[in-house]
This record gives C-alpha cells, structure tokens and sequence, in this order.
C-alpha cells in the first residue's frame, strides 16, 4: 500500500521529497516564478512534513504582509 504524502510535498525519482507551492494569482507579479520548489533534503516523510508545514507558515505569512503593504 502507497503512503499518501502530505499536501505540499513532492518524492523526486530520487527519492528525495520536495516541498512545492504555486504562488497565487494576485501576488505573482512581486516573483521571477509561478511557484516555489524546494529540496527538502531528506527521503523521511516525517521529517519533510514538519519542515515542510514551517515553510508553509512562513509564506503563509509573507503572501499576507504583501497583500496587506506592510512588507518593505
């Protein structure tokens, strides 16, 4: 049976899990790309998860200060 990874995570044919987000629409114009992908250095699907939901916080963050102004 597969184990179904976590939203957000993508297993390269290597093995090695990647985290991955599309940018949304209305904030695409402030980045060179229409979505971050990142190595998450490790084949562990505990690991990526939970390094993976900081990184998800993170831009969750940053796509608000955006919106909102307040990023310099």
């Amino acid at each position: 049976m597969a184990i179904r990874l976590p939203s957000h995570l993508h297993r390269a044919r290597s093995g090695i899990l990647h985290f991955r987000i599309a940018i949304p629409p209305d904030l695409r114009i402030h980045f060179k790309t229409r979505e971050i992908y990142h190595s998450l250095r490790t084949a562990n699907v505990r690991e990526a998860a939970t390094t993976a939901h900081v990184f998800l916080y993170a831009l969750k963050q940053l796509f608000s200060q955006i919106r909102t102004g307040s990023y310099v």
